[in-house]
């Protein structure tokens, strides 16, 4: 059974198949890019805006390969020249036209992938030092030349970071789960518990908690372990500027784990947007971090009349909207789910 640890009642409550084939027009020799040594411990990259130099081709020399509805697209790297980037040293790819996108960058034959789309985290700016190494249907790619943790994407005056995923083989079939929280995950505990009976669950969630009566709450705990870390906090929130301080440390704790997901607040306080982009501007500065919008996500016929608990105790309609966020991550840490066709992939390049 998975653990809950302290967590109090409450009365108030959210075909592959013809890939190889296809894939074969991708054998096109390229210029490689170069990848500087990777130091030991580099912080987070300041989000000072890079200049962008790097051009839209007047022509486009690397097909983007399209197969069947539901398979694989792969979507090639261009340099401004119009050459483009070989696929066994960066590609963007999705396994079904419906899953979130997969980058893969091979630095010294070291590995390394990215989930973008719905795991993307918005961010203000590239970051000074960024190296733009192609374009693809998708935007302007870069990354950090000494930093292979980070990945970030540039499309029409929009900027996002992609999430860092471990390494294949570093999350087992039985994924470890530290989840902290306010009432919402409070009262959804046990229905999150039965969702995800193989998952092993440690719950800390309390009526009332904002993120400052969480920063100790987490700091007790660091440096987290688990191959993911939850929380689900903000809504307790009164003030943007606290809860940034206060998400800062929250999201160092958790910086050990594997993933960190953030659950946004949903509420009426007119606070509560400004608190939500501070939840997202400090999970940016982590490489392995997302954001799951329960702002944008939460089905207003499931809350009761204060606009932010649940009608029902048990919490659904919020174990429905966060399972499949964890079961996607999980997914495709293991190389299924976004990254099922990445092994495919990997080896047509």
């Amino acid at each position: 059974m998975p653990e809950l640890v302290g967590t109090p009642r409450r009365t108030r409550r959210r075909s592959i198949a013809a890939l190889l084939a296809v894939l074969a027009v991708l054998s096109v020799a390229c210029d490689h890019y170069a990848a500087a040594e990777v130091p030991e411990t580099i912080a987070a990259p300041s989000l000072t805006p890079a200049p962008i130099s790097l051009a839209e081709p007047e022509t486009v020399s690397c097909p983007a390969v399209v197969t069947e509805a539901g398979a694989v697209v792969v979507d090639t790297l261009r340099l401004a020249n119009g050459t483009c980037v070989p696929v066994d040293v960066a590609v963007v790819y999705r396994c079904d036209p419906s899953f979130d996108p997969v980058a893969v960058l091979d630095i010294h034959g070291d590995r390394h992938r990215f989930l973008g789309g719905s795991f993307a985290v918005p961010v203000d700016a590239i970051p000074a030092g960024a190296r733009a190494l192609g374009i693809t249907t998708l935007g302007r790619v870069f990354d950090i030349p000494d930093d292979p943790r980070w990945l970030f994407l540039e499309s029409a005056g929009h900027y996002e970071r992609w999430m860092e995923l471990p390494p294949l083989g570093d999350v087992g079939e039985t994924p470890t789960v530290r989840l902290i929280g306010d009432s919402i995950l409070d009262g959804a505990a046990e229905t999150l518990a039965a969702r995800l009976p193989e998952w092993v669950l440690t719950v800390d969630a309390a009526i009332g908690r904002s993120t400052s009566g969480a920063v100790s709450v987490a700091e007790a705990v660091a440096p987290m372990a688990e191959d993911l870390a939850v929380i689900e906090l903000g809504v307790n929130d009164q003030d943007a500027d606290v809860t940034a301080a206060n998400a800062a440390r929250i999201v160092a704790a958790a910086s050990g784990a594997r993933g960190l997901i953030w659950v946004t607040a949903h509420g009426p306080d007119p606070e509560t947007d400004a608190v939500n982009r501070a939840l997202e501007a400090a999970v940016a500065t982590l490489s392995q971090g997302a954001i799951a919008d329960w702002d944008a996500g939460a089905p207003p016929e499931a809350l009761s009349s204060d606009g932010v608990h649940l009608t029902d105790g048990s919490g659904g309609a919020f174990v429905e909207f966060l399972a499949p966020v964890l079961e996607a991550w999980h997914l495709t840490a293991t190389g299924r789910g976004a990254d099922r066709c990445g092994a495919q992939v990997s080896a047509a390049a």
